[in-house]
């Protein structure tokens, strides 16, 4: 018979600390972005360096670029950064801080320089063109991530949507990823020079197009396991008293007919 192995013993081997990953439509861009990263000690040490090319044409959009990158990734973080980017802070600088965070909450799974939770503010950790944008009190716990600068610990095996494409709201829908498994994403005093704003074309049709998926994502259903049935949605109220014994026998009714005229 094979080896068994006990996982309770056993940890995961990680050839590098970080994969730095970049859908690159622009060499030059690149290369000085990633010389940066080498400069401020991101060598290849401790970093593998791996991109999506799309200089002669959008071969990869970026859900599926983000899936292979970490899928591929031999190390213990997938960075995942805009080509027009510079690096200010350093390898051993991201080390403190991701020590930091663990220590703050090890249940994170992705963090970012730029994000935003509602109905509170907006949190920042950037430099785009001149202006400069550090808060202090960081990290900040958020529900989404600005895309230029994404940070993924890679035990949390997280992917992006496989049936969203674009390249806009990735951040977003990575980080609602992260929490419907039970992780927990923030932005972080990690220094980034964003050289531009970013591209909005598309946006709002990519908007449109997030908002079709998820709505299907979360609809009140009756749950059916092999061995029971319950309500389940997103409202506490309705979970409680759907659930009741008197209750939940309308609501099976109320599903079962609404299967039956979907269905015609």
């Amino acid at each position: 018979m094979g080896e068994t192995t006990n996982i309770a013993v056993t940890t995961a081997v990680n050839q590098f600390m970080f994969s730095i990953c970049t859908l690159v439509t622009n060499w030059e861009e690149y290369w000085l972005m990633r010389e940066s990263f080498e400069n401020r000690g991101f060598t290849d040490e401790h970093c593998e360096y791996l991109i999506a090319d799309n200089s002669n044409g959008n071969v990869f959009d970026a859900y599926t670029a983000i899936n292979k990158f970490l899928s591929l990734s031999k190390a213990t973080y997938t960075i995942v950064i805009h080509q027009d980017t510079e690096c200010i802070d350093s390898f051993d600088m991201l080390l403190d801080v991701i020590k930091n965070l663990d220590a703050f909450d090890s249940n994170w799974a992705v963090c970012g320089n730029a994000g935003a939770i509602y109905p509170l503010n907006r949190f920042f950790y950037i430099k785009e063109f001149d202006l400069e944008r550090r808060q202090e009190g960081l990290p900040q716990r958020v529900e989404s991530l600005d895309e230029n600068f994404l940070l993924v610990k890679n035990s949390a095996r997280l992917s992006v949507s496989a049936d969203l494409r674009g390249f806009h709201l990735y951040g977003t829908d990575i980080c609602m990823i992260a929490k419907f498994l039970g992780y927990t994403c923030y932005v972080i005093p990690f220094y980034i020079n964003h050289k531009s704003s970013g591209s909005y074309n598309n946006l709002y049709d990519d908007k449109d197009a997030f908002i079709k998926v998820y709505q299907h994502k979360f609809p009140a259903k009756v749950v059916r396991t092999p061995c029971l049935k319950f309500y389940l949605s997103n409202s506490p109220v309705k979970n409680k008293l759907y659930n009741s014994k008197l209750m939940f026998f309308w609501v099976k009714a109320f599903y079962k007919l609404k299967y039956k005229v979907t269905k015609r």
